[in-house]
């Protein structure tokens, strides 16, 4: 499974999202220590080290988390552990991120309540959700209704932005989103390097207008108070 995963993140479509995700993360938070809460791979965390960035990865995995070190030039710090129980003490971290990993959690807002506890007051929580208004998600259902794929067994859910401030904590507050991923109705089309440059410009310019809103994946920025 950690090696099917692994081998998909290295096709067009992800290399763009992964390197969309990473450009975003960039700009909101600062070079150093951060938490990795669900790093899966490493695919995110392997762009971030390269920046300067130094997080701690975890994952309920011990497959992914070998895949992980097993497949990198770097030495992260790695530990497996639940989302809902970090092993971390309270205000450990200034910076934590989790990403394609509340979409596969049934209580979010226990979720977010950890994140919010091992990150000190005044930093950064970056997360994401499944935008069930979008053409990634008109796909992924027809996709569901007509194909067989492993993939449909997974638990998945889909939020809206409003959503997601109902499920955060008291002392934590959205300041911005940002949406990938607005017009590409299938991954497939970005195997093709020409139609893959043309598709990402296109999606650059969209996620910075209104249509953000109708993007599949919408990264949120949230800061604990």
């Amino acid at each position: 499974m950690a090696e099917q995963y692994n081998r998909r993140e290295d096709h067009a479509y992800h290399e763009f999202l992964n390197d969309e995700t990473v450009r975003i993360l960039n700009d909101w938070l600062p070079h150093g220590p951060a938490l990795d809460a669900g790093c899966g791979c490493g695919h995110i965390a392997t762009r971030l080290m390269k920046a300067g960035t130094n997080p701690i990865c975890v994952d309920m995995s011990l497959n992914m988390l070998k895949e992980f070190t097993t497949s990198t030039i770097h030495s992260p710090a790695v530990a497996q552990s639940e989302l809902l129980q970090l092993p971390f003490p309270d205000n450990t971290f200034q910076s934590t991120y989790c990403l394609r990993v509340l979409p596969h959690i049934r209580n979010v807002s226990l979720a977010l309540a950890e994140l919010a506890r091992v990150t000190s007051p005044g930093g950064s929580i970056v997360v994401d959700i499944y935008n069930p208004v979008s053409i990634r998600r008109l796909v992924k259902g027809v996709s569901k209704t007509f194909t067989s794929n492993p993939e449909h067994s997974l638990f998945v859910r889909y939020d809206t932005i409003r959503n997601l401030k109902q499920y955060l904590p008291e002392n934590v507050q959205m300041e911005r989103y940002k949406g990938l991923r607005v017009i590409t109705p299938f991954g497939s089309l970005m195997d093709s390097e020409s139609a893959s440059r043309g598709l990402i410009k296109l999606e650059n310019r969209l996620s910075r207008t209104w249509l953000k809103r109708f993007a599949g994946f919408l990264i949120a920025k949230l800061r604990v108070l």
